[in-house]
């Protein structure tokens, strides 16, 4: 099979670059081997605010446009929705929390995002007695169901391969990549946390951030709002709720834990004053770097392999721009902004 691009890697950042080629007229195939990663478990928050900071996250408005419209564009092609608007309601512990959010809300930055009226009329589910901070412009993306539909309906069923990637199969020649029996012109990977098996670019600084996270059935909870305290509850239709998440950077297998699982419990059991069943309980990696900034670029020692990575915690604002920059730096020879560079690195990280 002769081919454009082999696509490694089927999460946000590897559907972000395979509707670049799609739109492109590219061939693909992608090769993928359906695992617990970050996007298959994330709730696919969209927000640009940081509300544990109170600063703005990376480039974030501009971003969060440019994605709202990628997303909206794909619905069309897809013919369903996948983005959810809901504000978020951060709940306050402590009057300086409240006072934050007014010193807050008076910036600039924040105006069009959070309301400064702190808001007291509180669902009798909820113990929030200091009241909450109102985010709006924000919501939630239905990131598996979104996978699935791409999928099925924009990837030929022999142009999507459910395996793993095999490094042993792979060889680069002077002017193509074959992967068994694929021969293409360059190969990109969107593998997440796994880029550390990856012998091409493992040296780079990505370092992995552990979460764990339930899924819970609690009926009678507010569907209006995101909730957010020292966690996030995320409606998601069916009383179902996803709940999370963790942080632990020394753990780097997507598996779950039972420390993590207590701690989320813990915090659950104080918001909610209701009953609700715990329905799963997963774990994953997030693809952090050392400086909170995508990983983009291209091999320095093999033009034909390239990757986008390192989207963190942010990726359903992050994807769609990237994956812009890494086909424009691939196809039309347009520089990458050095702050996504992986030539921001030492030459030996790859």
């Amino acid at each position: 099979m002769k081919v454009d691009v082999v696509l490694v890697g089927f999460g946000l950042a590897g559907l972000a670059v395979a509707e670049q080629l799609r739109r492109a007229g590219k061939s693909f195939v992608v090769i993928d081997q359906p695992q617990p990663g970050a996007s298959h478990c994330a709730a696919g928050i969209y927000n640009p605010t940081i509300l544990k900071r109170y600063t703005m996250a990376w480039e974030a408005p501009a971003l969060l446009d440019q994605a709202l419209v990628f997303y909206k564009e794909l619905e069309v092609v897809l013919g369903a929705l996948f983005l959810h608007p809901l504000p978020i309601a951060r709940v306050f512990s402590s009057i300086s929390e409240q006072n934050q959010w007014m010193s807050a809300s008076d910036q600039q930055q924040f105006k069009p995002y959070l309301v400064p009226k702190i808001q007291s009329e509180i669902p009798a589910e909820l113990n929030a007695p200091l009241g909450y901070g109102q985010v709006v412009g924000v919501g939630r993306l239905a990131i598996s169901e979104l996978l699935l539909a791409y999928r099925k309906q924009l990837i030929p069923a022999s142009h999507f391969r459910e395996e793993p990637f095999l490094y042993k199969a792979f060889k680069s020649k002077a002017k193509s990549i074959i992967y068994k029996d694929i021969s293409a012109n360059h190969i990109i990977f969107c593998q997440g946390a796994t880029l550390r098996s990856n012998p091409f670019f493992k040296d780079l600084p990505l370092r992995g951030s552990h979460g764990d996270m339930l899924r819970i059935h609690a009926p009678g909870l507010d569907t209006r709002h995101i909730w957010k305290s020292r966690l996030f509850v995320v409606p998601q239709g069916n009383d179902e709720y996803w709940v999370g998440a963790s942080f632990n950077n020394q753990l780097k297998e997507p598996i779950p834990t039972e420390e993590g699982k207590e701690w989320l419990l813990t915090h659950l059991n104080r918001l909610l004053t209701i009953p609700f069943t715990v329905i799963a309980h997963l774990g994953q990696v997030r693809p952090t770097v050392v400086d909170r900034r995508p990983l983009v670029g291209t091999h320095p020692a093999d033009m034909k392999l390239h990757l986008l990575n390192g989207l963190g915690s942010r990726g359903v604002l992050t994807a769609p721009q990237m994956s812009v920059n890494l086909y424009r730096s691939i196809f039309e020879n347009i520089s990458l902004p050095d702050t996504i560079s992986i030539t921001r690195f030492a030459a030996d990280s790859c």
